[in-house]
């Protein structure tokens, strides 16, 4: 039984970090777009860095969840 449980937690800790692997490659690519949308000058900036702002927000969240996540399992 507790190798079954030692099992479910190394699955569970590898999704945790794939899935924060994926969500901070889209943020970057995201944030990416953002910088290239906002060096056009076509856009209002204060919008765009309200944007780039909840993206840092985001990755933020990401990392800290995911790496207590990973630390509990």
């Amino acid at each position: 039984m507790r190798n079954r449980v030692d099992l479910d937690a190394l699955a569970t800790a590898r999704k945790i970090r794939q899935y924060r692997e994926l969500r901070l490659r889209v943020i970057e690519r995201q944030r990416s777009a953002l910088l290239s949308a906002r060096a056009t000058g076509r856009h209002d900036s204060r919008v765009l860095e309200k944007v780039l702002d909840t993206l840092d927000a985001e990755q933020l969240m990401v990392e800290l969840r995911t790496a207590s996540a990973v630390d509990d399992g």
